[in-house]
């Protein structure tokens, strides 16, 4: 049996019962106005048109609004008694993976936050597609030198966005820490920690327009031909610029921590055309990247 501890669920329910929770709040509101009162007993007794015309306005717009919210709760309720997704079976931890310079002896840190999950059979259907061919895109020298060159692309929370592949880039993380042995000298301070992670800028000129949102974390960055390239890590809020774990990196780690001797990201087949295509560009096809 598997502990309710792991369990995962999607939307989780605590955020489906608050929602329903706001959704009954503003039925009660509405059907409390004085003025909503007042219409409905006028239009129960066939003699709406009596009311003046901003007060039926008005309570047209109200109407329309309980209707939404009541379908809206039916539909929450239905679900809810299938929001769990699965269980975790493997997870990081949100850690520092040290990785040592492929150009010099030198040492840095990659930051790791991911996890693993079995899926129950009944959600599978929501998310899925026919897999055949492992899909992997490895930067090239080319791309690393020139990155304002390669398109990426992610299919995020919000839908999908475009964006440009940005470099290695220094990435300061600070994080909670308690210090102290007793409970009354316990201390909460920020210990601040280096990275250096790959990025992502939006393609788009539009200062508004972001590659990422708070709530993609752990969406897949792909190349522009569907090769995946990383794992959205985090974002600079306020900015254009994604931080990504690179799909080396992610895949290594996946091994050090469970011990498999191969993991594989699945994804449509391609066609045989585009696949001669992606190898001379750097997507690997039914074989492993080099870690």
């Amino acid at each position: 049996m598997k502990s309710e501890i792991s369990r995962v669920e999607q939307p989780p329910l605590h955020d489906l019962t608050l929602q329903l929770q706001i959704n009954k709040k503003r039925i009660a509101t509405i059907k409390n106005l004085p003025e909503f009162q007042s219409c409905r007993y006028h239009e129960a007794n066939g003699i709406l048109h009596d009311r003046p015309e901003k007060e039926q306005s008005s309570y047209r717009v109200w109407t329309q609004e309980l209707a939404e919210l009541t379908k809206f709760n039916n539909e929450i309720e239905e679900f809810r008694p299938n929001a769990r997704l699965g269980y975790v079976t493997a997870y990081s931890g949100n850690r520092f993976l040290q990785k040592t310079s492929e150009w010099s002896s030198n040492t840095f840190n990659v930051k790791m936050d991911w996890a693993l999950l079995e899926i129950l059979q009944a959600r599978i259907s929501t998310n899925q597609c026919d897999c055949h061919h492992e899909y992997l895109h490895q930067l090239t020298d080319e791309e690393m030198e020139d990155p304002q060159a390669t398109a990426f692309w992610i299919n995020g929370t919000g839908g999908p966005s475009q964006g440009r592949y940005n470099g290695l880039k220094t990435c300061l993380v600070s994080e909670q820490v308690v210090e102290g042995g007793e409970e009354d000298d316990w201390v909460v301070v920020a210990a601040p920690r280096w990275s250096f992670e790959h990025t992502v800028v939006a393609g788009s000129k539009d200062p508004k327009v972001s590659f990422s949102m708070p709530g993609y974390t752990g969406s897949l960055i792909h190349f522009w031909k569907g090769g995946v390239v990383g794992m959205v890590s985090g974002m600079l809020r306020y900015s254009k610029i994604t931080f990504f774990t690179h799909v080396n990196d992610l895949l290594a780690d996946i091994k050090a921590q469970t011990g498999s001797s191969k993991v594989q990201i699945m994804g449509p087949p391609l066609e045989e055309e585009d696949a001669d295509e992606d190898d001379d560009e750097g997507v690997e096809l039914d074989s492993e990247p080099e870690m």
